[in-house]
């Protein structure tokens, strides 16, 4: 075993790529620590750092005959980079599936009923011809030319009333 210590790098994977247990045995006491400290700082989780770091090396020695590293120590903190991204995926993803969507849709429905019925009532107060005016514009999407020549008054009248009424509207 000591002969391995005294390996660097390169040889090792050499020796993992020929299935090695004692060359990844070396790796893993090498970078254990380090990964473990990085996955940590990420995650502020001891369970879920030693899950990953575990995970990191059992994928290396399930794929070693498949996978290129040409620099290991990158190629540990990367794999554990995309862990850690794992992680908070998963984290975000649960996270999202635990909102109630029936209440927010609810409470959305309310507001927005809400909203429509003190629209309605204000576009109400206003008076006829602007109301009129603002509906044919605002409402149904007429532009202040088409709304001119639906009701045969000039385009700066209908552009004047639904000024009106937007300044009325805010206030209210």
């Amino acid at each position: 075993m000591v002969e391995y210590l005294l390996m660097d790098d390169n040889d090792l994977v050499r020796l993992l790529f020929e299935d090695d247990s004692k060359a990844f045995e070396t790796l893993y006491r090498r970078y254990w620590k380090r990964l473990y400290a990085l996955a940590y700082s990420k995650t502020k989780n001891p369970e879920v750092a030693k899950e990953m770091i575990q995970d990191v090396f059992a994928d290396m020695w399930e794929r070693r005959h498949h996978i290129q590293i040409t620099r290991l120590e990158h190629y540990l903190f990367s794999a554990v980079k995309y862990q850690t991204i794992a992680f908070y995926k998963e984290k975000i993803f649960s996270q999202i599936e635990d909102i109630d969507i029936e209440d927010s849709s609810t409470d959305y429905q309310i507001g927005l009923n809400d909203f429509q019925q003190s629209l309605q009532h204000a576009i109400q107060q206003l008076p006829d011809k602007t109301r009129e005016i603002f509906v044919l514009n605002r409402l149904n999407g007429k532009s202040a030319k088409e709304v001119a020549q639906t009701l045969q008054i000039p385009e700066r009248t209908v552009e004047y009333h639904i000024t009106q009424a937007l300044r009325t509207l805010r206030i209210q």
